[in-house]
This record gives structure tokens, sequence and C-alpha cells, in this order.
């Protein structure tokens, strides 16, 4: 079972690429379809930590019943995360 998801940049605060690890409600790692909270890091091109989120996973049915994600970080944005297929 793969709990991350590396993320080629450039990313939202100017890093080369991010990783993101996926977790239950017990912090436990589960996959990404499985997961209520993920752990993001975003990384400069030295490998460098440059920022860190944490989000908490709605997985929400729309008018399709195809699903859709939200993410909402610590400071109260929601980030929108269609599914991948």
């Amino acid at each position: 079972m793969n709990n991350t998801r590396k993320i080629d940049g450039p990313t939202p605060s100017g890093g080369v690429y991010a990783m993101l690890y996926f977790y239950d409600d017990n912090n436990n790692p589960v996959s990404e379809e499985q997961a209520t909270k993920a752990y993001g890091v975003e990384f400069d091109e030295n490998d460098k930590i440059i920022k860190e989120t944490y989000f908490l996973i709605s997985h929400e049915k729309n008018d399709k019943n195809t699903s859709e994600e939200k993410r909402e970080d610590f400071d109260g944005n929601t980030i929108e995360i269609p599914s991948i297929k």
C-alpha cells in the first residue's frame, strides 16, 4: 500500500516538487482513496523543506455521482481536488 504521492512543481510556495502523505482518522498510513487527512511538504531544488501543510479530506459525491475531494488546510482554506482515475 502506497500512502504517498509526488507532485512535480512548481508548487504554490515556489518549490520544485511536493510530497503528499495520506492518513486515516487514527493517523494510520492509508491509500489516497481512503484518507481523511493529508500532510503536504514542499521542497526547493536542494531538497530543503520550504512549507508544510496539513489537510482534512472529505470525499463527497456531486450530482453526476462522481467523486470530488475537498481538502481544508488549518488556515480554513478549502481546496477542491478532482479524483484521479
